[in-house]
């Protein structure tokens, strides 16, 4: 059984979790981790300055959601990974869409502990940062866009866990 984890609740993560579950067979656990309980629509932050929507209008509860999807939600900060480290070359790190350099020490390390790494194509990322810094690093076995994500990991984890 593998169980993914997604780190990151926002624009990526969250589309990200629901085509995972939808792809991957029940007995597979999807985690996602955020750090509010909401995702929230930052392109209306603007509306809610100046009066014009409620900070209540956009934004999505996560918790309820994700339940009845069968995907587990966490909503803390991560603030440190170790699952290069613990499970080693049997760990898949994906870095989906995001500003500056988020990710890129998560990816090093996972990538030298013999594990594999994904990172989301300028193609299909909404910010193509996070998984550019990544790619420039070396840290990435693979870049793909969003919809082949879910392909490839089912793929390493039928290969890996069957």
């Amino acid at each position: 059984m593998a169980h993914i984890v997604i780190i990151g609740a926002g624009i990526g993560g969250v589309p990200c979790a629901y085509e995972l579950r939808k792809r991957l067979a029940p007995e597979h656990r999807v985690t996602l981790i955020g750090t509010s309980p909401f995702f929230e629509f930052t392109p209306s932050n603007p509306w809610i300055a100046v009066g014009w929507r409620k900070p209540a209008k956009t934004r999505v509860e996560l918790c309820g959601p994700l339940r009845t999807k069968g995907i587990a939600w966490w909503s803390d900060p991560v603030t440190m990974i170790d699952a290069a480290e613990r499970f080693g070359d049997g760990v898949v790190g994906i870095l989906l869409t995001g500003m500056g350099n988020d990710g890129k020490a998560g990816m090093l390390a996972i990538k030298a502990g013999g594990g594999h790494t994904i990172a989301e194509s300028e193609e299909t990322a909404e910010i193509f940062g996070m998984p550019r810094e990544a790619i420039h690093a070396g840290a990435v076995n693979q870049v793909l866009p969003l919809a082949s994500i879910a392909t490839a990991l089912l793929t390493r984890a039928r290969t890996s866990f069957s």
